[in-house]
């Protein structure tokens, strides 16, 4: 692999922050907004976006907390 490339790779995983949870914003998120705000956050890694029906198929096998009123929350 290049050097540059590996320099790069090197440098956004450094740099790469998730929030906290208290920096999570504490209003409830509709399902589209909810992967917008989850792909925003991942993007630095460059691995593959989440999908809503990802996140359905989570809540399907009880891995995150299910929708109240369609919103979800931290």
């Amino acid at each position: 692999m290049d050097e540059l490339i590996k320099k790069q790779i090197a440098d956004s995983i450094r740099n790469f922050k998730l929030p906290k949870y208290n920096e999570l914003p504490n209003v409830g998120l509709y399902l589209e907004q909810t992967v917008t705000y989850i792909n925003q956050c991942i993007t630095p890694l460059g691995c593959a976006p989440i999908t809503s029906s990802m996140i359905s198929n989570y809540v399907k096998k009880n891995v995150v907390p299910g929708p109240i009123k369609k919103q979800y929350y931290k």
